[in-house]
C-alpha cells in the first residue's frame, strides 16, 4: 500500500485533557488522468481573435487586456507549483500562446487534435492543459460604517466616523485537459473565485489607500484559481487536524511528551503501557491515543481498528467520530492508491 502521510508540524489547543496536532496528508484528485499520462505541457489560449475588438472593450469597461494577460500567466502559474508539489506529474509551461475565446466565459471551439499533437511532441507531453477563458472583476465599495472615540491630547474624547473600503475580486476561468492518446477531453470547466478585502480609516480616503491595488488583487486571486484548478486533476496536499489525549495517567502524559517532539514510535509505546491501568477511562484514551500513531505511520486499517476498540470495549465517544474519519480516508486512499499507479 502506498503511503504518503507526513507529520510537518504540532500546534496546541488548550482543552482539559487534549492536545492538537496538525499534519499533511495527500488526498486524491477529483478526476483521474489515465495512468499513461506522466508529463503536462500548460498553454495560454485567451489571446483574442480579434484583439482591437478587445482594446476596444477594455477602454469601455477599463480594463487593461495587459493587466488580464499577466493574471492569466498567474493563473497558470497557480496550476504548474501545485502540480510541481505533488508526486504524480511533471508539467511545463508552453512558450506558445493560442488564439481563443480572449476575455469573456464562453469556451471556443475544442483545439484540434494535430494542434494537441503537435504541442504535447514538443514538450514530451501526453496531455495538453489549457486555460481557454478568463474574466475578472473588481469592485470598491465604501461606508461611514460606525462611530469611533478619539482621545484628545488634552483628556477630552471626540466621536468621530470610521471610514470602511471594501475590494471583492472576482475571477472567472476555463479550463480543458486534452487527452493526447485517447483523443478525449479528459476535464473541462468554467470556475468561479473570489476574494474580498476590508480597510478602515478615519477618512475615506485613508481607508481607500490602504485597500489593495486592482492589478494586485486579481493576480492574487487568478493565481489561487489555477492552485484550484489543479487539484482537480492532480492529488494535492492539505493540512488536516487530529488531537489526542495527554493526561489521565502517568503513561498517557510520557506519551504525550515523546508526540510533542514527534517521537511517535516512543508516544505509541507509551500508550500501549496505559492500556495495563484497571481504569477503563484511561484505556480508550490509551487506544484512541494509538489509533492516532497508526494512521501518523500511515496504517489506517490499524488506526481504524484501535478506534474501534476505544470506543466499543472502552466506551470512549470520541473515538466514533475518529472511525468515521478514518472510514473516509481509506476511501481516499484507495482511489489515491489508483491514481498514483501510473505504471498499471
Amino acid at each position: 500500500m502506498m503511503r504518503f502521510v507526513l507529520i510537518l508540524a504540532v500546534v496546541f489547543f488548550h482543552t482539559a485533557c487534549m492536545r492538537n496536532v496538525n499534519m499533511q496528508i495527500l488526498k486524491p484528485s477529483l478526476v483521474t488522468l489515465p495512468p499513461h499520462i506522466k508529463t503536462l505541457v500548460i498553454i495560454n489560449r485567451t489571446i483574442p481573435e480579434n484583439a482591437d475588438i478587445n482594446l476596444i472593450e477594455g477602454v469601455i469597461t477599463a480594463e487593461s487586456i495587459h493587466e488580464d494577460r499577466a493574471a492569466v500567466h498567474e493563473a497558470i502559474n497557480g496550476v504548474i507549483q501545485m502540480i510541481n508539489d505533488s508526486p504524480r506529474f511533471k508539467i511545463v509551461k508552453a512558450s506558445e500562446e493560442l488564439k481563443g475565446s480572449g476575455t469573456g466565459n464562453v469556451f471556443p471551439a475544442p483545439l484540434d487534435w494535430s494542434v494537441v499533437q503537435k504541442i504535447c511532441d514538443k514538450y514530451n507531453a501526453q496531455a495538453l492543459v489549457a486555460i481557454e477563458t478568463f474574466d475578472s472583476d473588481f469592485v470598491v465599495t465604501h461606508e461611514a460604517k460606525e462611530d469611533k472615540k478619539v482621545k484628545n491630547d488634552d483628556g477630552t474624547t471626540t466621536t468621530v466616523k470610521q471610514f470602511h473600503a471594501q475590494a471583492v475580486t472576482t475571477v472567472k476561468t476555463g479550463f480543458r485537459t486534452y487527452d493526447l492518446t485517447n483523443k478525449n477531453i479528459a476535464d473541462q470547466g468554467y470556475f468561479s473565485h473570489n476574494r474580498t478585502w476590508n480597510t478602515k480609516g478615519s477618512t475615506l480616503q485613508e481607508a481607500l489607500i490602504q485597500l489593495i491595488k486592482k492589478s494586485e488583487a486579481v493576480k492574487t486571486v487568478s493565481y489561487n484559481a489555477g492552485s484550484a484548478y489543479a487539484t482537480r486533476i492532480t492529488p494535492y496536499y492539505e493540512w488536516v487536524s487530529r488531537s489526542y489525549y495527554k493526561s489521565g495517567n502517568p503513561h498517557l502524559v510520557s506519551g504525550a511528551r515523546k508526540a510533542r517532539v514527534n517521537d511517535w514510535q516512543g508516544a505509541e509505546d507509551a500508550w500501549m503501557k496505559a492500556l495495563n491501568s484497571f481504569h477503563k477511562k484511561v484505556k480508550g484514551r490509551a487506544a484512541y491515543n494509538i489509533a492516532l500513531t497508526k494512521e501518523i505511520q500511515g496504517d489506517l486499517q490499524a488506526a481504524k481498528t484501535w478506534a474501534q476498540r476505544a470506543y466499543s470495549e472502552f466506551g470512549n465517544k470520541k473515538a466514533v467520530k475518529y472511525t468515521s474519519i478514518l472510514d473516509w480516508r481509506i476511501n481516499q486512499q484507495n482511489i489515491l492508491n489508483q491514481q498514483m499507479n501510473s505504471d498499471q
